[in-house]
């Protein structure tokens, strides 16, 4: 039994490290030349721009701790099998890994909808009145290679018209959190909502306007199930300085997965303090927030 025991905890750390090891290789390289050329004010280059080289090795930094996690010796129950903390620390591993992966692709989306339009899309597209009709979730499927579900809205309609309502079944995988419970439809990927988040509720902001700087400004975060939406519907994180993180950190034990404005990926610890949380979720304020906060 103890040797059984002992195969099985190699190979779950074995199938751990090669789900990680998939987890970058040429669409990071991608969207790392992206973040620098943002950065940079140049355009990012699509992925028709150049052949794609070869893949190269990786570390992903949340599962990288799960690793570890895993590795840490630990005797099962009396009376029962071995296997069920490994299998918990490999669902757990997988599920983060595709939640970032699925976070890293939107940043990219973000970043290329702004070197295409020199702006980054409003929460909520407006109507004819003035009013939010789609979500930016939408708005990027064109980035996301996801042009004809795209062309599927009317997009002078709300999100829950006649016409658009029965969309919301047809919500990309980029858009679910892997390892959560959620209604069909529904996600928590959620722009930073506020007076002054980068992504504003109607209009289009651009590079200008992030005062901050691009790698230190949060447009979307992974929220907690309780924080769930329509995909398709204008609504998002909205938040108070007095408790930033009130709908976050649960859902991948207590940090959050945040796209920064250049496209980075990062995780944040729920319990950062206050101000630089409210810092990292404004764009303009001149509080540049504190670089060790990310977890990469």
């Amino acid at each position: 039994m103890t040797c059984f025991r002992s195969q099985l905890s190699l190979l779950s750390l074995l199938f751990i490290g090669f789900i990680m090891g998939c987890g970058k290789g040429e669409y990071d390289r991608r969207l790392e030349e992206s973040a620098v050329r943002l950065r940079n004010g140049e355009p990012a280059k699509s992925a028709a721009d150049e052949a794609a080289p070869g893949e190269e090795e990786y570390v992903d930094p949340i599962a990288e701790e799960d690793e570890q996690t895993s590795r840490a010796p630990s005797r099962p129950p009396a009376g029962g099998g071995g296997g069920g903390g490994l299998v918990s620390a490999v669902r757990g591993a997988v599920s983060r890994s595709s939640a970032q992966q699925g976070m890293k692709n939107l940043g990219l989306a973000i970043v290329n909808y702004e070197t295409a339009t020199s702006s980054f899309p409003p929460r909520g597209m407006p109507l004819p009145d003035g009013s939010p009709g789609l979500s930016w979730r939408v708005a990027i499927l064109p980035y996301l290679d996801q042009k004809p579900l795209y062309d599927q809205f009317h997009l002078d309609e709300p999100w829950d018209s006649a016409h658009n309502r029965p969309l919301v079944d047809r919500m990309p995988s980029d858009y679910v959190s892997e390892g959560l419970n959620l209604p069909d439809g529904k996600t928590v990927i959620l722009a930073v909502g506020g007076a002054d988040s980068a992504l504003d509720a109607l209009q289009k902001n651009t590079l200008r306007d992030l005062r901050d700087g691009v790698s230190h400004t949060a447009f979307v975060i992974e929220a907690n199930e309780d924080q769930a939406v329509f995909w398709t519907q204008p609504a998002d994180y909205e938040w108070s300085d007095d408790n930033p993180a009130v709908g976050l950190g649960r859902a991948r034990k207590g940090v959050f997965l945040t796209i920064l404005g250049d496209g980075t990926v990062v995780s944040i610890d729920a319990n950062t303090d206050s101000e630089q949380l409210s810092r990292l979720f404004r764009k303009g304020d001149g509080q540049v927030v504190a670089d060790d906060i990310f977890i990469r």
